[in-house]
């Protein structure tokens, strides 16, 4: 503990985690479960959790809130069907917006290190 607060100016404060054993207890993330989009649009709010999940079952769009001001946020996204419908995707997707199976799961992961002026995205599986 004097090592973190000699080399990061904070003092060491676990909150709820707990190390037994070799494993780290009192870690994992929130997951937000959409269910069924119909045509709502959907808020993928990072403030609400960084695992979000949806099934998509009409065109809808989706947008990202909650980026942090100063560090690099990220959100790792399941889509159930994504190609199945329409999705209009935010103006600060870099580069082309995801291309989703129709029948399948796509997990994509974005993240932002200006405060989602400019949201960057990879497709880490397909299932």
């Amino acid at each position: 503990m004097d090592y973190i607060r000699r080399n990061y100016g904070q003092p060491f404060n676990p909150g709820n985690v707990a190390i037994t054993g070799g494993t780290i207890d009192g870690v994992g993330e929130t997951i937000v479960a959409h269910g069924n989009t119909g045509t709502d649009a959907q808020e993928i709010n990072l403030a609400s959790g960084s695992y979000h999940t949806m099934t998509v079952t009409g065109a809808f769009t989706i947008s990202f809130t909650g980026w942090p001001t100063g560090k690099v946020g990220s959100v790792i996204v399941k889509f159930v069907n994504g190609g199945s419908h329409v999705i209009t995707w935010p103006e600060a997707i870099a580069g082309t917006d995801p291309v989703l199976q129709a029948a399948g799961t796509d997990f994509l992961a974005f993240w932002s290190d200006d405060a989602g002026t400019t949201i960057y995205y990879t497709q880490t599986s397909i299932i």
